[in-house]
């Protein structure tokens, strides 16, 4: 299959079938323009004998991964313009590969394989390696992604860099944005991963949260009366029966029904619960992960990259709380992510952690429409940064911090 296909833009191909690369995609348009593009990353440009050609070549290439898959060792798919059904089924096919270390999905559409990557994740006892910056993830893949990798037990290494529509979806039940409770319980749980990119991916920015309505702070504070009166009442009653037992010389007589005191306080705290739930406030993203590393003694992240995110001074100032407890830390990148006014902070938390031996504050948000090029003269305005950086310096002259 690999054969029949290479001819076609093929990027390289052992031949001992150790290492594979997917051959790039070569646009088939009846276009005579000499500049046109060899490949495409854009699947919205590619004509219909463009997409059956991309099946063809993916359901090529499963076949070809499932004969060779006891010498499969890595595996590079980047800017390979795959889709939909033949990533899934690539993916798939590569749980059988016992000695896969390496796997690259960068540039394809690894986001419509999230249940089947998270199922890969749990399977495998020897992927070190994972990359799949720009490649489609969102929120809800996420999620199914971090529930493999809460039972992955080689991964050291996870890219999701680049997925600009990963953050920024918020869940009502969840009180976050979209996958970051299931990737901060996996990060509670994993003692492997050592390096997790973030880096442009949306993340810290929720502008359509819904503030919690009268109704249900109402129902939450009376919720939390009656789970009080419940558990007021259950220790009236074992003190009585306590007192009646002592004084009797063994259990009274005629005391009170505990068994259902206990279970009538247990479905008021529940109440409680939900109640609070649906009418608490956001979980920061920072915090969720901050406290996640934090409480984890054994995780073994020494990199973080969260740079070029809209967090936002509440997010910054959560990460800075937790900052000092996550041990394990080494390397936090944070440019274009923390402001002026988080940096004192984050240097404190940073000096008081006394591991970490690079952290990248830089101010300067590429993202910023100050600083994009313009149309007519194509350079930057280096205005702001210019004030972002005296701004710093006078910042760090102005005293300890």
């Amino acid at each position: 299959a690999g054969a029949g296909e290479g001819g076609e833009g093929s990027q390289g191909l052992s031949n001992y079938g150790l290492s594979l690369q997917l051959p790039l995609l070569k646009l088939q348009s009846d276009s005579t323009d000499a500049s046109a593009p060899s490949h495409v990353d854009d699947l919205s440009v590619l004509n219909v004998r463009d997409l059956q050609r991309q099946a063809r070549l993916g359901l090529a290439w499963q076949k070809a991964v499932s004969v060779g898959r006891p010498q499969l060792l890595s595996l590079n798919l980047r800017r390979c313009c795959l889709r939909g059904a033949p990533v899934g089924a690539l993916v798939e096919s590569l749980r059988g590969c016992g000695a896969l270390h390496s796997l690259l999905l960068d540039g394809c559409g690894a986001g419509d394989a999230a249940a089947a990557l998270g199922e890969l994740l749990r399977a495998s006892r020897s992927l070190t390696k994972l990359g799949l910056g720009d490649s489609g993830f969102r929120g809800e893949g996420l999620a199914l992604l971090a529930q493999g990798l809460s039972y992955n037990r080689s991964l050291t290494e996870l890219d999701l860099s680049r997925n600009k529509r990963l953050g920024g979806d918020y869940d009502p039940h969840a009180h976050a944005e979209v996958g970051i409770p299931e990737l901060a319980h996996a990060l509670l749980r994993n003692q492997t991963l050592s390096s997790l990119s973030l880096a442009s991916c949306g993340l810290g920015l929720l502008p359509n949260v819904p503030s919690p309505s009268e109704a249900d702070l109402s129902l939450a504070a009376e919720a939390g009366a009656v789970a009080a009166a419940a558990a007021e009442a259950l220790a009236a009653a074992r003190e009585i029966e306590s007192k009646g037992a002592s004084a009797k010389g063994g259990k009274a007589k005629g005391a009170l029904d505990l068994p259902a005191l206990i279970a009538a306080s247990a479905a008021a705290a529940a109440a409680a619960a939900v109640a609070r739930q649906r009418a608490g406030a956001p979980q920061l993203t920072c915090a969720l992960l901050g406290s996640a590393l934090a409480s984890n003694q054994r995780s073994a992240l020494s990199s973080l990259d969260l740079a070029c995110n809209p967090l936002g001074l509440p997010n910054l100032l959560a990460l800075a709380q937790a900052l000092p407890a996550a041990l394990s830390l080494r390397v936090l990148l944070l440019r274009g992510s923390a402001g002026l006014e988080a940096i004192n902070e984050l240097a404190r938390a940073v000096a008081k952690q006394g591991l970490i031996v690079l952290c990248d504050l830089h101010v300067g948000n590429p993202h910023d429409a100050s600083l994009a090029p313009r149309p007519d003269t194509d350079k930057l305005d280096t205005d702001k940064l210019n004030t972002q950086k005296a701004d710093t310096e006078r910042a760090d002259t102005g005293g300890a911090d």
